[in-house]
């Protein structure tokens, strides 16, 4: 007997665990992420952002070299078009970032990066979150009132739509 296949939009959107592991700065244990990602991508359907690229990887390794590092240790750090969360992810965990805003413009993308900080033992730690950004707009105010501010935008393979997502 089989089993009619699924539609292909359906198996494309089929997430997998990735676990990336990078070699560099010298810390007791490698930088190890995992993460739940699609490995295959259809540009019309939005989901660029459900994947890793190289170029966040490339990145992550440059982060991670002692020069690379000092851009992030005790910073507040604003990651746009996050995609899954990866950079974000290592600057919370391994880098000292004082604080981490893995952004992105789909809500959907959003989700991923909120599963993979939950996937990284992050779901508690103060110092991430991820959040809808909107190219133009603020990222709000923090508990006393003062819009937060940001010491270092990292960018990686970012990536713009003709179409727009809901509000």
């Amino acid at each position: 007997m089989s089993k009619p296949h699924p539609p292909e939009l359906l198996t494309v959107q089929q997430r997998t665990y990735v676990t990336y592991t990078f070699a560099g700065k010298e810390l007791m244990a490698l930088p190890t992420i995992t993460l739940l990602e699609s490995r295959s991508v259809i540009l019309a359907s939005g989901t660029t952002g459900l994947r890793t690229w190289d170029s966040s990887l490339h990145l992550a390794s440059f982060l991670l070299s002692k020069q690379g590092s000092t851009y992030i240790e005790n910073k507040n750090v604003l990651e746009l078009g996050a995609g899954t969360g990866l950079l974000s992810i290592l600057c919370a965990k391994y880098l000292k970032a004082k604080h981490v805003f893995a952004s992105d413009g789909s809500p959907d993308v959003v989700n991923a990066i909120q599963d993979n900080i939950f996937l990284n033992d992050l779901q508690d730690n103060p110092r991430i979150d991820s959040r809808i950004l909107r190219w133009g707009r603020s990222l709000d105010e923090d508990e006393d009132g003062h819009e937060k501010t940001v010491d270092i935008i990292l960018g990686a393979d970012i990536v713009g739509h003709s179409f727009t997502f809901p509000n």
